[in-house]
């Protein structure tokens, strides 16, 4: 006997088949029937007819000769039928006594595809009701589909618009404000900025642009002298000597240039110098005292040779960043604010301000600009010394002259030590310098002094520079050794020839800048009874320690002081106490990063579209495989006990059970995306995050800004994801149980994101996401196996502390337990599935809803926590 269901144009045409009926023998509707002898003996239930009849499950009936068995919610058995029967495909099964029937208007039924035990042609779907469709899907009667409606996701979307369209609007208001202000400010900030420098007046919390001041209020500068700096490389990194006895001096409120050709070790000098990474033997001094350069970091500025800085933010924004973290913290905001002004004025910024930086996908301001924008970045800090590398690089020689011209002003306006390392500057641009250093490859001095007096010594020499020709490419003609004498009868000198003279000349101190009130041989000497001023400061500190005056261990302390540079940073304390700043604190710092972050992101059209069609193509890509998800559970044991050993196992485990490979799909989508979008967080600002933490940021304050400024991020993508995830998906759970347990899968996924990013670096992110994600999700997701596989109690944590696994366990307890109880025509609530004896085969377990959600956010703030911590280490040696 068949039935056929009524045609839809949507639907097609459906056929219901029904189970045999025997009518040897009666059996009333809503129940089964079959003789008391086809039960199997012995069965996995060990169980028999009485068993059966005392659970209630059966009663005898046909003169004791039969078993008369119950159906159950979802199931239809009629009149004399032998064998209960799932409620088909399509249909819903209010009455067990009666035929399905078909989904009405409006309205669905959950579905599966697997077909019946037995080998019996029918889909099952064990639905004994039919679901009203909600607002994000429509469903035509008849049908076996529910036709996705783009409502959730496009609530989603307009939302996030809404939010980044407001936020658009407070930063351009926000930056018309600014721009008023400056503008009334600038000619006053001017004009007070040059009085206080003429009166030499330097109040640090006053005066925003005087120089630092000592005790007795009068302004001074900074001598940088330096004797018999080595350096060679180790034996990993080629052993080759760079830098050999270069003896010199950045005499204070100069600009100097250090030149040489490719190979000279010119950019090596300066890093050396700062590092305090040099061979033994050689010595650093600042006004005549030893010390190291590290001590100065606070009021040192470095300009990179490239331009590092965020592209996403405006020229105000960069440059009140670093005015906010790094001068002092005693500056009121109305003192950073004039400070910043100074410095977009007199880098001729004026008219950018407000403009964005742009990269390669948004037009922005142009090189020379952004080589302004670097140098406004240290200018704007107030830095005692200022150190550039190859500032005018990539400009044409109007540019360069321009900004080579701003820097010497201010320069000598501030009363900086400024270095600047320049490759081939114009005849102009060079004639601004006050003083030149030229190497020659293998580092050493070919020349050292004022540029006035460069040309005159190669004349006497005898290389003139020919007429019409740059200075600056005769000096490289020289230093590379392809420059003629201007007598050819004479012999050629090599450019070590040459050094050697230049030695010679200077007699006992052969490269040395003179600089007024210092003498030869003044501070570095190593003679037994003279001792640098920074082993007089370790004496101070361990006459404070009992049994720490011994002068072997003040000498192990120098030593170790010497060759560590990170120690060097970490014992200030043992050092003369000179221009060390206090910058603001740690939260402080965190409010910065975060509020630039911010900024960052969500002032760009380009970052918010992106990141969201990732997440929206991911959980379109998903819902396909959630459609018409159900659950039907085990056949009762009434009918299983008739079932011959081999065809058991089959009856008791559950019929349709999708939700672990569907589900686990779904999950390893979030947290794929998730780490891909998370990459971009650092990934794509290594370079700003170096420069900035060499400036003195705390590395910890940096993470955690931006991680919280993240949370917003990981939010509205993960609403888009969820949007078009449930547009297809018959949830069982409450709508906030389960777009928590996603909102959690993106907290604890997002910081593996940075994880991987660190260990791998941003272009490999995404393929090794993918590998992360899915080799969790085989793991510890229970797809490949039971949720959790039988372990010793003692290694059962190594499970416990994966996300995935807490994630999976509430999306498919929370999701079954919609299925556990039903209600029969008298509205009792009765059971339904047997949900426990399922979970229990697949390793899962049923503690509360909380504690799962709870599990995941606790991994997820551990996450983070190692990946801040991997973050540090990872880029150990970069930093330093």
């Amino acid at each position: 006997m068949t039935t056929n269901k009524a045609p839809h144009d949507a639907c097609g045409t459906y056929q219901l088949y029904l189970s045999p009926k025997d009518d040897s023998f009666l059996c009333e509707a809503g129940n089964f029937c079959y003789p008391i002898d086809s039960i199997v003996i012995p069965n996995l239930y060990n169980t028999n007819a009485e068993g059966l009849i005392n659970d209630g499950h059966c009663e005898i009936v046909n003169s004791g000769l039969s078993l008369q068995c119950k159906c159950v919610l979802g199931q239809f058995c009629l009149e004399n039928s032998t064998s209960p029967q799932f409620c088909p495909e399509g249909y819903f099964c209010p009455d067990p006594r009666q035929l399905p029937k078909p989904a009405e208007d409006g309205h669905f039924v959950q579905l599966s595809s697997l077909g019946a035990a037995a080998g019996a042609q029918q889909a099952m779907s064990g639905w004994y009701y039919q679901e009203k469709c909600a607002q994000t899907s429509g469903c035509p009667g008849y049908c076996n589909t529910i036709n996705s409606n783009p409502f959730v996701i496009i609530l989603v979307v307009v939302g996030v618009f809404v939010f980044f369209i407001s936020y658009q609007l407070k930063l351009k208001m926000t930056s018309r404000k600014v721009k008023h202000k400056a503008d009334g400010w600038e000619r006053a900030v001017v004009k007070r900025l040059s009085l206080k420098v003429a009166s030499g007046l330097g109040d640090d919390a006053d005066a925003i642009a005087a120089p630092a001041a000592d005790e007795s209020g009068a302004a001074e500068g900074i001598t940088i002298s330096f004797k018999n700096i080595s350096r060679t490389l180790s034996k990993k990194e080629g052993g080759k000597k760079i830098l050999s006895s270069v003896s010199s001096a950045f005499p204070a409120s100069t600009l100097t240039a250090v030149m040489g050709p490719s190979g000279a070790g010119k950019t090596s000098l300066l890093t050396t110098l700062m590092v305090g990474d040099f061979d033994e033997g050689g010595s650093v001094t600042v006004n005549g005292e030893e010390v190291m350069m590290n001590h100065f970091r606070s009021v040192m500025g470095f300009v990179p040779q490239e331009d590092v800085m965020i592209r996403e933010l405006t020229v105000r924004e960069i440059i009140t960043f670093q005015a906010d973290l790094r001068l002092p913290a005693k500056f009121t905001y109305a003192q950073r604010q004039e400070r910043v002004n100074v410095a977009i004025h007199d880098l001729g910024l004026g008219n950018v301000e407000n403009s964005r930086i742009g990269d390669e996908n948004s037009r922005g301001i142009s090189g020379g600009q952004r080589k302004r924008v670097n140098v406004a970045m240290e200018m704007v800090t107030m830095p005692r010394i200022l150190i550039l590398d190859e500032p005018t690089s990539g400009l044409d020689s109007t540019s360069s002259l321009a900004l080579a011209d701003s820097i010497s002003n201010l320069v000598k306006r501030d009363a900086m030590t400024a270095v600047a390392v320049i490759h081939q500057p114009s005849a102009e641009a060079f004639a601004v310098f006050d003083n030149v250093i030229l190497l020659i490859p293998g580092g050493k001095v070919m020349f050292a002094g004022p540029v006035k007096d460069l040309m005159p010594y190669f004349d006497n020499l005898g290389y003139s520079c020919p007429t019409k020709t740059n200075p600056a490419d005769h000096a490289l003609n020289m230093a590379s050794g392809i420059a003629l004498r201007t007598n050819a009868s004479k012999p050629e000198l090599t450019p070590a020839q040459i050094c050697t003279e230049w030695a010679k000349a200077k007699g006992a101190d052969p490269q040395s800048i003179e600089v007024e009130g210092e003498s030869e041989g003044e501070g570095g000497s190593e003679g037994e009874g003279e001792e640098s001023e920074a082993l007089t400061n370790v004496k101070q500190c361990c006459l404070c320690l009992p049994k720490l005056i011994l002068g072997i261990f003040v000498r192990m302390f120098e030593v170790v002081c010497r060759s560590s540079t990170l120690m060097r940073r970490e014992l200030s304390c043992c050092l003369k106490k000179d221009d060390k700043r206090e910058v603001p604190g740690f939260l402080t710092q965190v409010k910065l990063c975060f509020n630039r972050a911010v900024t960052q992101y969500y002032g760009s059209w380009y970052n918010v579209v992106v990141d969201m069609f990732v997440h929206l193509v991911m959980g379109l890509l998903v819902q396909g495989s959630l459609a018409n998800f159900g659950f039907i559970g085990s056949y009762q044991e009434s009918y299983c006990v008739t079932l011959d050993a081999q065809f058991t196992p089959t009856c008791i485990a559950a019929q349709y059970f999708p939700y672990v490979a569907g589900g686990g799909f779904s999950i390893w989508a979030a947290a794929f995306a998730c780490m891909t979008s998370a990459s971009q967080t650092f990934g794509l600002e290594t370079s700003t995050y170096l420069r900035e933490y060499k400036t003195g940021m705390n590395t910890f304050a940096y993470f955690l800004g931006k991680w919280l400024a993240d949370i917003p991020r990981m939010m509205i993508l993960a609403s888009v994801f969820y949007g078009a995830l449930v547009a297809e998906f018959a949830n069982m759970e409450t709508t906030g149980f389960f777009y928590l347990n996603y909102l959690l899968i993106y907290f604890w996924a997002w910081p593996f994101g940075y994880l991987i990013e660190s260990w791998v670096g941003y272009r490999l992110t995404p393929l090794y996401s993918v590998i992360v994600a899915l080799l969790m999700l085989v793991i510890f997701a229970g797809v490949n196996t039971t949720l959790l596989p039988d372990v010793a109690d003692n290694l059962r944590w190594l499970y416990d502390i994966w996300g995935i696994r807490w994630a999976m366990q509430a999306l498919v307890v929370g999701q079954l337990k919609g299925y556990e109880f039903g209600q029969d025509l008298d509205g009792n609530e009765v059971p339904w599935n047997d949900i426990t004896s399922t979970l229990e085969t697949y390793g899962y377990e049923t503690p509360e809803m909380k504690r799962m959600f709870w599990n995941q956010f606790a991994i997820g703030v551990g996450t983070v926590a190692a990946a801040g911590v991997f973050r540090v280490f990872a880029f150990g040696k970069k930093k330093i």
